[in-house]
């Protein structure tokens, strides 16, 4: 009798176990998707997927209209903070969207990449701004205000296995519409203007597929 109950109680634990180590297995978007109050059907930005179309109007410095395919969808994590990058296809370029689900949907859109020569400021000068937390950067007769820095975790196409790690320091303009983003990726700096996009300036026409 009491090698069946031993037997019983070992068998438990290995199944709690592979429940447990499949949990963790589980992709970001899988993990935060029980997180959301919405339909994982409705017409939303936040439930576009790999295959899904999407239509943009009056947005950018040339207040441009035009649909996009969605190819990508990537995930980025900062402890248990996580927002999103669709990587969409418009035919002639590709277009990157980010958004994060705060107390209202956050939008921006990429369009421009730069280089640090471009901002007129040394790499030295980028890492007083960490220490200090606090500086500024001109760029185009506009100022750019620190606004936060960190290290975060970048999932390609959502996947565990697609993790790679990067710290980024945010500013941006005054009125909140536009944005410098500096990632560095193992010594490789990436850096990115955005502007700002309203969920009214974005219809889904499909989710996937």
């Amino acid at each position: 009798m009491e090698i069946l109950i031993l037997l019983l109680v070992g068998i438990s634990l290995v199944f709690i176990y592979k429940i447990w180590q499949a949990q963790k297995r589980l992709p970001p978007q899988a993990i935060v998707s029980a997180k959301r109050n919405y339909p994982p059907d409705e017409l939303r930005l936040e439930n576009v997927q790999a295959g899904g179309l999407i239509h943009l109007s009056a947005v950018g410095p040339d207040l441009e209209d035009f649909d996009l395919k969605i190819l990508a969808k990537h995930i980025y994590r900062e402890s248990d903070y996580t927002w999103y990058e669709l990587e969409g296809d418009r035919g002639e370029q590709k277009v990157w969207l980010e958004y994060e689900e705060d107390d209202e949907l956050n939008i921006s859109m990429k369009v421009k990449d730069l280089k640090l020569r471009d901002l007129a400021i040394e790499r030295s000068e980028l890492d007083q701004m960490i220490s200090q937390e606090d500086g500024e950067i001109r760029y185009q007769n506009e100022i750019y205000y620190f606004e936060d820095h960190g290290q975060a975790v970048f999932y390609r196409y959502g996947l565990d296995d697609n993790a790679e790690s990067f710290t980024y320091i945010d500013f941006e303009t005054e009125d909140g519409q536009k944005f410098l983003s500096i990632a560095d990726w193992d010594g490789e700096l990436e850096i990115s203007l955005s502007v700002a996009i309203r969920p009214s300036q974005i219809s889904v026409y499909s989710l996937h597929k």
